[in-house]
């Protein structure tokens, strides 16, 4: 017999079945579907919250608006002046600098704050990340997006880096306009897949200003030749690397004036942005500095550069008080030197590579750390030039290593040039990008989640691959064959899982690359053009894949044997549209 209390069960039980399943039901586990954020933001924060809003409704496959209104509900992404921000909220931000970001879960809002809006930057992609996305290369390939019905946030959190910079590039860049990338796609996504991983920073250094000095002022130089060095007892001609000389007032004048110039227009062009931090007095690259007698006078080559480095940091001190002139310890002016400097000259020294102190790099950076009250760190990972674009660096230690080293000695921040290249770097820039935002970070488990998120079943055999170039890579037949083995096995442990497979296919193209390469460099004098071409030809016929840095690796070592040249991918196949045998290698040919 069915009672009355029964019927009243049932129905009370069939509301909250309906109430589950609503619409307004669901929209409480997703803020409303709503995105809060200022009206006019600016370049990086209106595409990271585009980003936000297409990424949530794939995540949730659900749509989601950006509006103006605070409201109830929403994910709230404004700045800690904002009057609407909560007391807590400011309170959590202050003298946290503009890069920390602050999340705070509060019914049915999520607020996103920060002091700046590179701040609301980081803190829109930590919220992406406790989400479980993740951006390993710069390819919708490699990108995580899981399927959630609950995009709500636990705990409170406030975070900062510990690196003010953490910078890198591929050597060369891309190249401008190529034929088969007219629109410098490649570099938008390269450039995307940093903001997404917090590379970048609260200030970002310029490397050599000497040269763009040169060019500008070449009539004058030319004309006088007492502005320009002395070497070996002669005044040396006007060339885009040539220096000028230290004690020469009025030379040194028009480069002062040059400088602070140069910063006005940073400053104009964008009023918050890192690159105000300073302004570049490096000397052109290279050595040949003056050694006059005057200039012999000044001191040691170091002393000469760093004297003329004050002249300017007094000067741009004059008209912008908090900004700093910045130079590289490097190649002849590495060593520390004997004049004090001013308190707005900022120092990169580059110890693992240029410099001729005979000190080793731990010394070297012990002595700069007792000149200087903070510094930053160039480095070399990887670069084309000399790695070739094979899988030289061991992001398992050594980058790791020198990370955690560096905080404990007056090392803000860092810079490297290395490679646009996913074959050889993507995995360690990922890795280690997380590594330079939290030092403390568990480094192996960031290896672990990579691997495991990246091939699911197929991570075993791409594990052991990797786990073996970074051992100690050395290209030879037997390794070619251990890759092409290992890459094999993970295709077919992928099968029925494509996006796996399309992963291990770019690493088919990069170990077909390899053996291209090792083909080049077997061949013969009188077949090296062919073997170039050929070479040349697949790595632009992969370009879009950014598993290998074409345009510089092209450029210096395989275009000069090509003559005449080719005109670079002129019709650019996409090989990894396609799969194929040993995951893609057969397509890609």
């Amino acid at each position: 017999m069915i009672t009355c209390q029964m019927i009243r069960t049932a129905s009370v039980f069939a509301v909250l079945v309906a109430c589950a399943s609503s619409p307004v039901a669901k929209a409480d586990l997703l803020y409303g579907k709503r995105i809060v954020a200022d009206e006019k933001p600016g370049k990086d924060l209106k595409a990271s919250l585009d980003d936000l809003e297409q990424t949530l409704r794939k995540v949730t496959g659900q749509p989601f608006t950006i509006e103006g209104e605070l409201g109830t509900t929403g994910i709230v992404v404004l700045r800690a002046d904002n009057e609407s921000i909560p007391a807590s909220v400011r309170k959590a931000l202050e003298g946290k600098g503009r890069e920390a970001y602050h999340l705070q879960p509060e019914g049915d809002r999520l607020w996103i704050s920060a002091n700046a809006d590179m701040g609301l930057v980081h803190g829109i992609y930590a919220y992406l990340d406790q989400l479980g996305c993740r951006w390993f290369f710069p390819s919708e390939r490699w990108t995580i997006m899981p399927r959630r019905d609950d995009i709500r946030l636990k705990e409170t959190s406030t975070s900062q880096p510990g690196f003010a910079c953490r910078m890198f590039f591929g050597t060369g860049g891309f190249g401008g306009a190529l034929p088969c990338d007219p629109k410098l796609s490649l570099q938008a996504r390269w450039m995307e897949w940093q903001r997404r991983n917090h590379i970048g920073g609260e200030f970002l250094i310029a490397g050599h200003s000497g040269e763009g000095f040169n060019v500008k002022h070449k009539t004058i130089l030319e004309e006088h030749p007492e502005y320009r060095a002395r070497v070996n007892g002669e005044r040396v001609l006007y060339s885009l690397i040539s220096k000028f000389c230290s004690s020469n007032p009025d030379v040194v004048k028009l480069y002062i004036a040059d400088r602070i110039a140069s910063h006005k227009q940073t400053v104009k062009l964008d009023p918050e942005g890192p690159r105000t931090f300073a302004v570049s007095v490096e000397p052109a690259d290279g050595g040949g500095h003056c050694e006059c007698p005057e200039c012999r006078k000044i001191g040691t080559a170091s002393d000469r550069v760093f004297h003329v480095a004050n002249q300017v940091a007094k000067a741009l001190a004059a008209e912008y008080p908090q900004a700093k002139v910045s130079l590289l310890a490097y190649n002849e002016h590495a060593k520390v030197p004997s004049i004090k400097l001013e308190p707005n000259v900022f120092v990169m020294v580059t110890p693992y590579a240029f410099q001729r102190t005979g000190l080793t790099p731990d010394q070297l950076i012990d002595a700069w750390a007792g000149k200087v009250n903070q510094m930053s760190i160039y480095d070399y990972w990887s670069i084309p030039d000399w790695s070739r674009d094979l899988p030289t660096f061991d992001f398992f230690k050594a980058g790791s290593t020198r990370l955690r080293s560096w905080p404990d000695r007056k090392i803000v921040g860092f810079s490297c040039e290395s490679t646009f290249s996913g074959g050889a770097m993507g995995p360690a820039w990922y890795v280690l990008g997380c590594l330079a935002w939290n030092p403390k970070a568990d480094h192996a488990a960031n290896i672990d989640e990579f691997f495991k998120l990246a091939f699911g079943p197929s991570e075993k055999p791409m594990r052991r691959m990797m786990e073996r170039w970074a051992d100690g890579f050395c290209l030879t037949s037997h390794e070619l064959a251990l890759a092409f083995r290992d890459v094999d096995e993970a295709w077919k442990l992928a099968e029925g899982r494509p996006e796996v497979q399309a992963r291990v296919a770019d690493y088919g193209r990069y170990v077909e690359y390899m053996r291209l390469w090792m083909a080049y460099l077997d061949a013969k004098l009188d077949a090296r053009h062919d073997r170039a071409l050929k070479l040349l030809e697949y790595m632009y016929n992969i370009y879009d894949s950014a598993m290998i840095h074409a345009f510089r690796h092209g450029t210096t070592c395989l275009s000069r044997r090509i003559h005449p040249q080719p005109r670079l991918a002129r019709t650019v196949r996409q090989p990894h549209a396609r799969g194929g045998g040993l995951a893609g290698d057969q397509a890609a040919r």
